[in-house]
């Protein structure tokens, strides 16, 4: 699930990018997943209610950029990696410096 997590993030993320850049960009590439394998009717407002969570701290323009990107990822989900019904419960980087390992727990869905 490491690779296949890093080839959905693969466009999202730039070269460069500080560890903690890298953490944010898999955590939000991360709810993207989950909310793509939600059924269709409760992907929008899962993605609402994640960008309103976020209302106090941005603003307005940030949002909206933020509520963007989700709706990417979870197209690039949906678009691309259909068949992977696996939820992701966490991730960690190893390594030190640019270099990392990504290490990813998931699991199927319940009733799959």
């Amino acid at each position: 699930m490491s690779d296949v997590l890093e080839n959905f993030m693969e466009p999202f993320l730039e070269p460069g990018l500080t560890r903690a850049q890298l953490e944010t960009a898999f955590a939000i590439g991360i709810v993207a997943w989950n909310i793509a394998i939600m059924p269709p009717e409760r992907r929008q407002p899962a993605i609402d209610e994640v960008v309103q969570r976020h209302e106090k701290n941005c603003a307005p323009q940030d949002l909206q950029e933020f509520k963007e990107l989700l709706n990417e990822m979870v197209d690039r989900k949906l678009a691309l990696f259909t068949n992977n019904l696996r939820l992701i419960a966490d991730f960690q980087l190893e390594g030190p410096g640019p270099s990392y390992q990504l290490l990813v727990a998931s699991s199927l869905p319940e009733g799959v």
